[in-house]
Order: structure tokens, then sequence, then C-alpha cells
């Protein structure tokens, strides 16, 4: 994968769009769409180590268009899947979810990401799951949401009740 240029955040906001699209945060998305649009922050950098950490761990993005028009589409949507047939932890897809969502301030924050589980713990320590019996049984990817803030994997894992 090929990365983009950066751009260096003076007063720590920005409203250009400037990265590449696969791995470009719905917020700059927004931001480049009108002078009215919202700028973004440092959060949009997050979000693209969501999407770099899925591409790692799966092999793919989380999102794929054939244009940059369906791609902003596909973004705005907000569905991600996992493919059942991975053998992934809890601690990973966790990590990725609380990265890939839509609005900025629900993003983790870099004191987050420092305590995450996924980035701290030993992989020894690691709670892998089959993904087969988390969802609907039959669906051979489990279905993530970017405008759902609720983790559930990683709350079910607290809670112990999968």
């Amino acid at each position: 994968m090929e990365l983009g240029f950066s751009r260096h955040l003076e007063e720590g906001v920005a409203s250009t769009v400037c990265g590449t699209p696969i791995t470009m945060a719905p917020d700059i998305m927004v931001a480049g769409q009108s002078r009215e649009a919202k700028s973004y922050n440092n959060k949009a950098d997050l979000w693209s180590l969501g999407a770099i950490t899925y591409e790692l761990l799966v092999g793919r993005v989380p999102f794929y268009a054939s244009s940059y028009n369906l791609l902003k589409e596909e973004i705005y949507k907000g569905t991600y899947v996992f493919p059942k047939k991975l053998k992934l932890s809890v601690e990973a897809i966790s990590f990725i979810n609380g990265l890939l969502q839509f609005e900025p301030k629900n993003r983790m924050d870099w004191d987050k990401i420092k305590a995450h589980p996924f980035i701290v713990n030993d992989v020894d320590n690691f709670h892998f799951i089959d993904l087969h019996n988390v969802g609907d049984i039959n669906d051979e990817y489990l279905e993530m949401n970017t405008k759902n803030c609720d983790n559930y994997l990683w709350l079910n894992y607290k809670n112990a009740t999968f």
C-alpha cells in the first residue's frame, strides 16, 4: 500500500483534503466538500491507523470502491466486516473498532490507544475467539458499524457474557 502525503497542523485543525482515500477519515472528506464544512484534527490520523491496522490483520482495506465517490459512499454508510474464517482476538477487533468510529469525538485518543490491551498485552494473553459463534451463525462475515460506538465484542468480553 502506498501512503499519500501528510500535513503539519499549525493550529491544530485543517480544512483541506489530503491523504490516501482508502485510509482517509470521513471528517477529511467532509472538510473538502465546502467552505462551510467543519475542519478536522489529529483524530483523522487515528482513523487511518485503524484502517491500516485492519489491512495488516485482514489482508484488505476495510472500505474499497472503484472510484472516490463510491468509496466516500461506502465510508459514509459505515459498515465494514471481519471475515469469520480469520482467527482474531477480541483485543484486535476492539482496537480497530475504537479507531474506525465515524464521529471523531468517539474515536480512541492517544492515551486510550497506549493503554489498550492490543498494545500493552503480550499476544499470549490475547483472547482469540471463533467469529462463527458471534452474530448470525450462517454469515461468512462479522459486520461492524462505524456509526454505532458500542463495541459489543469488547463489552461482552469485559462482562463475560459470551
